[in-house]
């Protein structure tokens, strides 16, 4: 794999996508991502190719006194992602869910901390609910669910569409925590 250094899709679209997230929180947030994603490791490629069309951070509207943070991705299915039926791999979706959860849930937590600690995944629930062939334009839509104010864990729901074909593809639960401190 190779290192590319500066700006990717993903971090110019973070600093440009529409919604209510100020530049004070955009800057450090697309720098941080645009790190993860010129460094060597997992999928990182596939990382740099999302679209970042959305980020909002707002009132919970089923809630009172809490507020969510939504980012809506976008990406098209290539030859990379796909398993020999040439439909999105299980395993992608799974990837997208995780990174995309990812995205969401430090979102919340650059703008309600003003700062974002390592977190690191427990689980991820997955749910296949249709194929989404090569050329498809997928739509990722992330949401906070849980944000741990009583404890150290964090929420997020994904739902990832086939905007070409007009459906559900997957839809994913993504619980993540603060690691606790080594113990000596």
């Amino acid at each position: 794999m190779t290192r590319t250094a500066g700006p990717n899709i993903l971090s110019q679209t973070i600093r440009t996508a529409p919604g209510n997230i100020s530049l004070e929180v955009r800057e450090p947030f697309a720098n941080a991502f645009e790190k993860l994603t010129n460094t060597p490791g997992y999928s990182h490629e596939l990382a740099k190719k999302l679209q970042v069309v959305e980020l909002s951070y707002y009132p919970s509207p089923h809630e009172a006194k809490k507020m969510e943070a939504r980012a809506v991705c976008e990406l098209t299915v290539d030859r990379g992602m796909v398993n020999d039926a040439q439909m999105l791999h299980g395993g992608c979706s799974a990837f997208l869910v995780d990174f995309c959860g990812s995205i969401v849930i430090t979102l919340h937590q650059c703008h309600s901390r003003k700062d974002w600690g390592r977190h690191v995944s427990k689980t991820i629930n997955m749910t296949y609910h249709a194929p989404a062939p090569i050329g498809a334009k997928l739509k990722i839509v992330n949401t906070t669910v849980s944000m741990g104010a009583q404890s150290r864990t964090m929420t997020s729901q994904t739902e990832i569409y086939d905007v070409t074909n007009g459906r559900l593809v997957a839809s994913g639960t993504h619980v993540k925590m603060e690691p606790s401190g080594a113990k000596l």
